[in-house]
């Protein structure tokens, strides 16, 4: 497709489904969303799955708010108890359920035959799935992406507070293991998944500030402190990065 501008035909460019931020169509679309998982949420609220917040007034008389939804945030209020949250994951499951009933023609009275196995369906379609999300994985990997955030938003409010509680290690990489039992658990949740993240990253060097010599995998696909481990031995400066030892 081109488009003409002043009768002139720009490049060619391919078409996709789908809208792109800041469409006009966009609004749309989120409110036809919004308005099906509100009435989700509703449903659960009225069944007695989560419960809100009364929000009381001069009169005394209250508006329960269970949840609020914006275009980049979903605000779920519920009470400060593991059961409340242990709900979710039934709803990921439920939403599962409907995705392969609806792909293999499933109904409550009777079962067809699949013909290919559901983890095959979630694969790429380069190699041969339908490229459907699995939704735990696609969560632990928004999860990530706060491990990725949290080296390189060093000024943001959100870090200073986890740093305050947690402090910093792996040269400001990520914070130390979170042990105790209470308190900030989404945190502790969170970092469970540093070492594996940490092994499928690669780092840029840049200044060499943030990047520990012997620790991080900087050079080829092994830490230092493994390819020459009696030089790691002998080191004197074993928690050094790369800037502190460059041009000796």
């Amino acid at each position: 497709m081109a488009v003409l501008v002043n009768d002139i035909p720009t490049d060619f460019f391919p078409t996709f489904r789908g809208l792109r931020q800041g469409d006009p169509l966009s609004p749309y679309m989120f409110v036809l969303i919004m308005e099906a998982f509100s009435s989700l949420i509703s449903r659960a609220e009225e069944k007695g799955f989560i419960r809100g917040f009364k929000v009381m007034g001069r009169s005394g008389e209250g508006v329960l708010v269970s949840h609020l939804l914006f275009a980049d945030d979903t605000l779920l209020f519920c009470e400060d108890n593991r059961d409340q949250l242990d709900f979710w994951k039934k709803v990921r499951l439920r939403l599962e359920k409907i995705q392969r009933e609806f792909l293999w023609g499933d109904l409550e009275e009777r079962r067809k035959i699949h013909l290919v196995r559901w983890a095959v369906i979630y694969k790429d379609k380069r190699h041969g799935g339908l490229g459907l999300r699995h939704l735990k994985d696609f969560n632990h990997a928004l999860l990530g992406k706060w491990l990725w955030r949290f080296p390189l938003e060093r000024e943001s409010f959100w870090r200073k507070v986890i740093v305050s509680k947690f402090g910093e290690e792996e040269g400001g990489w990520t914070t130390r293991e979170v042990r105790e039992s209470y308190g900030m658990a989404l945190w502790k949740d969170i970092r469970k998944g540093w070492e594996e993240f940490f092994l499928r990253t690669s780092i840029r060097i840049g200044n060499g500030r943030h990047t520990r010599f012997w620790w991080d995998i900087w050079v080829g696909d092994s830490k230092l402190k493994d390819l020459f481990s009696l030089l790691f031995r002998i080191a004197t400066h074993i928690s050094a990065v790369v800037a502190d030892l460059w041009g000796r």
